[in-house]
Formats: C-alpha cells, structure tokens, sequence
C-alpha cells in the first residue's frame, strides 16, 4: 500500500479516492457507511471530474478516508489485527487505547472525538 502522504492534496481528487478504497479492499457502499452518506452520494465523489454526476468530496470526508487510510497501512505493517468489535467512529482501537484516550479527554476537558481526530492529525505530520 503507498503512504498517505502521497494523497495529501487541499482536494482529494476521484481518482485518489477510488485507489485508497481499492487499497483497502472496501467497497463504495462500505466506505458510504462508515461515511454516514448514501451510497449514492459516494458514488458521486468517485465519478470523474467535470461528469454530470460529479460532486466535490467535502474536506472532512476526505480527512476521515485519509486517517483510516493510514491507521489500517500502518496496522498492516507491523501485523497488527483490530479485534471487530472494537471500534470507534469507525476507527479501529485496541481496548487500553481506547481507555488511555478516555483518561486523556477528560484530563484535557475535551470531547473524546476531538481528541481523537487531534491525535491522527498529528500522527500524520
């Protein structure tokens, strides 16, 4: 799987977001969920731009697709494996991660998915 960096852009382009769904092995419908959009309208981000149908990929579905993106390269090669039943805002967490990121939220008086979203940021720097 190539890095992420290699997708950072102001505006994720159809064609990134097809190949990093593709390398994933996720389908449109799959990605649409997790999204929390109709199908439908992930089909749209993927059509080519200027087409009919297409529609611009709003920045923070983009971001979303990015950090799982990189979370599951990232897993992949050190050979970790997410347990199913343990995500979060569909983002796969091992238990104590997800206990330390509770105790952090709380000492830093911030919403748990802000922190959460803080910390993949700055992963990715």
């Amino acid at each position: 799987m190539d890095t992420l960096s290699e997708y950072i852009t102001v505006d994720m382009k159809p064609d990134q977001l097809k190949k990093i769904r593709k390398e994933m092995g996720a389908r449109q419908k799959d990605l649409a969920k997790i999204l929390n959009v109709p199908v439908r309208t992930y089909q749209n981000w993927e059509q080519p731009e200027g087409g009919k149908s297409h529609r611009q990929i709003p920045e923070d579905a983009a971001d979303r697709v990015r950090c799982l993106s990189e979370l599951m390269a990232g897993s992949q090669e050190r050979g970790d494996h997410f347990p199913d039943e343990i995500t979060w805002l569909q983002i796969p967490l091992r238990k104590m991660e997800l206990q330390q990121l509770k105790s952090l939220a709380i000492l830093n008086d911030k919403n748990l998915s802000f922190l959460v979203r803080e910390c993949i940021l700055m992963v990715m720097r």
